[in-house]
């Protein structure tokens, strides 16, 4: 299940204090109720609090509703964010991906290198790294080492570039890569 709200929020649902009569939000009695609440969307006003035992009833249509002991303001649930993915569009956006902590100006000093000598020292930083990738359609997974990175043409555009003879473009169409614990499209976000 997506992570919907984070340790504010929650202490926000169990303060009834902190709740204004005319938030607009969600009601449940447990945070699993909440989480289909806002999955539905079924965002309702907060009508009245009791005090006594802080008891919350939303308003729905033209009567009070049953009560509930959370409620979530609309405006602190996180947007679900979907992300969509497209191949690399050059080696720095690779680099970038599989070795996120080097710094590529550092090796990369281009004080007297045409591109062509930058782009093959980009392109040694990604040799011996290794990456777990899976097929998109399928259960074979394979810890790939990168032994070889060719280019075709005198850019670096994605498409001209391939790992162990895989085109970046097939990695993308075919594979995920596994990166901190989660399979992600072998592309960047968009």
């Amino acid at each position: 299940m997506t992570k919907l709200f984070n340790k504010e929020d929650i202490l926000t649902m169990l303060t009834a204090d902190k709740a204004k009569i005319g938030d607009n939000g969600y009601f449940g009695d447990n945070l699993a109720r909440l989480a289909t609440e806002v999955e539905h969307g079924e965002v309702h006003v907060l009508a009245k609090i009791y005090d006594d035992d802080y008891t919350l009833y939303p308003f729905k249509g033209d009567h009070h509703a049953d009560y509930f002991a959370l409620f979530l303001p609309a405006d602190k649930v996180k947007k679900s964010r979907t992300y969509t993915y497209r191949p690399f569009a050059n080696l720095d956006e690779l680099l970038e991906f599989l070795v996120p902590d080097v710094d590529v100006n550092a090796v990369c000093d281009s004080a007297g290198n045409d591109d062509e000598i930058i782009r093959y020292k980009k392109a040694e930083l990604l040799l011996g790294k290794k990456i777990i990738i899976r097929e998109k359609e399928g259960a074979y997974t394979n810890v790939l080492i990168i032994d070889r990175v060719d280019f075709y043409g005198d850019s670096d555009a994605g498409e001209d570039i391939s790992i162990n003879n895989n085109p970046l473009n097939f990695m993308f169409e075919n594979y995920k890569i596994l990166i901190d614990g989660k399979w992600v499209p072998f592309g960047v976000k968009k």
